[in-house]
């Protein structure tokens, strides 16, 4: 019995494996001029969250001296066979090209597939994509999903680091001059600051670490997680905030409004539980119209 579950697991995977692969189809595709060793994938749909994403992304770029590579994805019902439908990509390939004029190289992908998730996957395997920036809607009140449909398999599977946003209502493109970064340490909330860094340092910006504890035992260790930050925010225009609350998500949501961004950190421990299960992100969101962008580190096994 145990060999044959062994077989028969092992089958399926590779069955998987091998469905995933037919069920995404690259139909364009337009590589950098330059080969830079850092790749960011910015999966795009909305053309006005679209340019907000791939500015977001750009000026992480700049700092890493890396590339953007834009993606959209033509999605088809899982009952219709992957072909290429005429219309549907010259329409996302108008909106790839139109995206590319950046300071940074820049590169631009359509693909056809059922699945919007396993395609972005896909691309971030090809590309070897250091980072992955994706928007989000804000609240989901489907009970089969957490972030979203396509959020949640990204989150879980793609072998580099993530940011999901969800933007300020609006058409105009945020400035991410101040930078608000709510922290309780570890590798998720470790890419938060370098990000901050990222977006500030040009503009002379200011950036906020706030700690919102549940007594004053917290304060100790809020204390280094603050010189932690430091190490990589030396330099900086930095402000440190250690706050008692029972309700943490109320002291963001209230801070939020002085700054142009909120970063949330996850710790490595709770990131599946803290993270994926939405709790603390989601109610800063739900209580701030404030741009808010969820920093996921890949650091291996993730559920471990």
């Amino acid at each position: 019995m145990f060999l044959g579950s062994f077989f028969y697991f092992a089958y399926s995977e590779k069955e998987l494996e091998k469905r995933e692969e037919e069920e995404v189809m690259t139909v364009f595709t337009e590589k950098p001029v330059e080969k830079m060793e850092y790749t960011i994938l910015v999966p795009v749909a909305n053309p006005v969250i679209a340019k907000k994403l791939v500015r977001f992304a750009e000026l992480i770029a700049r700092k890493k001296k890396g590339a953007v590579v834009i993606l959209n994805t033509v999605r088809l019902p899982q009952q219709t066979p992957i072909s290429a439908p005429a219309k549907d990509v010259k329409k996302a390939k108008e909106l790839v090209e139109g995206l590319m004029n950046l300071s940074v190289p820049s590169g631009g992908v359509v693909k056809v597939s059922h699945s919007v998730s396993e395609a972005i996957l896909s691309t971030a395997e090809e590309w070897k994509a250091n980072m992955i920036v994706m928007g989000w809607r804000g609240r989901t009140f489907r009970r089969d999903v957490v972030l979203g449909s396509t959020i949640d398999p990204v989150l879980l599977k793609a072998k580099c680091d993530v940011v999901v946003i969800r933007f300020e209502p609006g058409e105009k493109i945020p400035e991410f001059r101040d930078v608000l970064i709510s922290t309780i340490g570890g590798p998720h909330a470790k890419l938060g600051y370098e990000i901050a860094r990222a977006l500030v340092e040009d503009k002379s910006g200011r950036i906020k670490l706030l700690y919102v504890g549940s007594s004053e035992k917290e304060r100790e260790k809020a204390e280094k997680v603050f010189e932690e930050a430091m190490e990589i925010l030396n330099g900086l225009n930095v402000e440190r905030e250690f706050a008692i609350s029972s309700s943490p998500s109320d002291v963001v949501a209230r801070e939020a409004e002085s700054f142009d961004l909120v970063i949330v950190g996850a710790s490595e421990r709770t990131f599946l539980k803290n993270f994926l299960t939405g709790l603390f992100p989601e109610k800063v969101v739900m209580k701030t119209s404030k741009t808010v962008a969820m920093t996921r580190k890949w650091v291996g096994l993730l559920n471990r």
